[in-house]
């Protein structure tokens, strides 16, 4: 039987270096990375390049007669020189392609100077929202909170309220909910790097060990149980037929074409087992816990998971966890079961994290444990992929971390201060938010500010 005993995170730095790189990319967003900015500065630019005109400026434009060439501005002279308004240019969007991805294309309205300002700046406006919501985990994306008041010179008993980001999500995801929101009054950070380093892996969600099985009358899976008695398969024990399931190590699955080739374990490829045979595949993957001591220090227990298409997953035989697992086949006929819909495989090759502490912290154990896990494929046994990587990870009580504060009322500000707030959920700190208030503030002026000297250093 295979163990694996608990090791620290060796991804801890990513996390740090992941979340710093966040809170740089908002601290500018709310600053000249704000969309109104970026937008206002490209109209200073247009308004150089036609000095300020406003009249439409298109392909071959020359000055009526009489008029002096100053009055001829840098745009109309480009057009003139490069008549490319209305035609299309490789390799902008929306060529000339049979299937077009935009209809009318770009090109085809684009016949003035504005027009082709106006399609830049719905672009870039378009991508600054898509790189808001990439830093997700699985099909939650997790935003900074949002704070009702900007910050600044205020006055004594102004407040302010934290709340979570809401929102519109992209297609197949979601915006965290629920979680813990916290915060400081001195600025520094809720979440501290310490705090990202004291995660412990009992599984790494890399080449971990593990055994797999798909059900059939011949190797006896389909009289195996999730539930309990001699037939349960989910336990710490093993189950009767051990000897048919095969040694491998994590990721499970297999795929018709190489994009889940990387997540693949050793041994562990179940093409000619579930490709037009059978929908469910059976992992177990063993796990030792040396002590009462290291069960005791948990204060958050997380199961990450990357799958294609549905799982359910088990903590000693205790149901803790699961993803497009309600079709009808799960109870009808566990061992033949699918997952209710087909998975984004984009979604699929990044962890989603599970917060497990609940139900899979009591079913935790001093020695032996096992994750046991339902692989899904989805829309029956012909699909042409399957994937499953499982990682399970704890963290001690103390994650608010740094002195961050629980948020649960308005802050009233009486004395200046730095706020600096983050969303703890589903294990997962979002990007800070950070603002300053100063009480009471004079601001300068002639009348409290002098300059008494100047100095040149050469």
């Amino acid at each position: 039987m295979e163990t694996r005993t608990a090791m620290p995170c060796a991804r801890s730095w990513w996390k740090n270096y992941e979340i710093r790189n966040w809170d740089r990319y908002w601290e500018m967003r709310r600053s000249i990375f704000d969309t109104a900015s970026i937008l206002g500065y490209i109209d200073q630019l247009k308004a150089r390049a036609t000095n300020g005109s406003a009249a439409a400026v298109t392909n071959n434009m020359s000055l009526p007669a009489g008029q002096p060439s100053t009055n001829e501005n840098a745009a109309m002279r480009h057009y003139r020189k490069f008549p490319v308004l209305g035609t299309y240019l490789w390799p902008n969007a929306g060529g000339n392609g049979p299937t077009p991805t935009l209809n009318p294309r770009p090109w085809q309205v684009n016949t003035t100077f504005q027009s082709e300002v106006d399609w830049m700046k719905g672009w870039l406006s378009q991508r600054l929202n898509w790189i808001d919501d990439q830093f997700f985990s699985g099909g939650v994306i997790y935003r900074p909170p949002n704070f009702s008041n900007a910050g600044g010179n205020v006055a004594a008993g102004t407040q302010l309220t934290i709340s979570r980001y809401t929102g519109t999500p992209p297609a197949g995801f979601s915006y965290a909910t629920g979680g813990t929101l916290y915060y400081t009054l001195d600025g520094s950070d809720p979440r501290t790097a310490s705090n990202g380093g004291t995660e412990t892996a009992f599984i790494s969600g890399t080449n971990d060990a593990c055994k797999w099985l798909v059900p059939s009358a011949a190797n006896g899976g389909f009289a195996l149980t999730a539930g309990g008695g001699a037939s349960q398969w989910t336990t710490f024990t093993d189950p009767v037929n051990l000897a048919n399931w095969t040694t491998g190590t994590t990721g499970i699955g297999y795929d018709t074409s190489p994009d889940y080739a990387p997540h693949f374990g050793s041994n562990s490829n179940t093409l000619s087992q579930m490709q037009n045979i059978n929908a469910t595949c059976y992992v177990r993957v063993t796990f030792n816990i040396p002590s009462q001591a290291v069960i005791d220090g948990i204060g958050t227990l997380r199961l990450g998971m990357k799958y294609d298409d549905g799982f359910r997953a088990y903590l000693n035989g205790a149901s803790v966890a699961g993803g497009n697992d309600t079709d009808a086949s799960m109870t009808s006929d566990p061992p033949t079961a699918q997952a209710t819909i087909a998975r984004d495989e984009v979604a699929a090759v990044n962890f989603e994290n599970f917060d497990v502490t609940a139900t899979g912290l009591p079913a935790l154990r001093v020695g032996t444990n096992v994750l046991a896990i339902h692989c899904l494929n989805g829309a029956d046994f012909t699909s042409s992929d399957l994937l499953m990587v499982p990682k399970l990870t704890w963290l001690p009580p103390s994650v608010g971390g740094g002195g961050g504060l629980v948020y649960s009322a308005p802050l009233t500000f009486n004395t200046s201060a730095t706020v600096k707030a983050r969303l703890f959920a589903n294990g997962v700190w979002s990007p800070a938010t950070t603002a300053t208030f100063i009480v009471d503030a004079t601001p300068a002026s002639a009348a409290n500010l002098v300059i008494s000297e100047v100095t040149i250093i050469r």
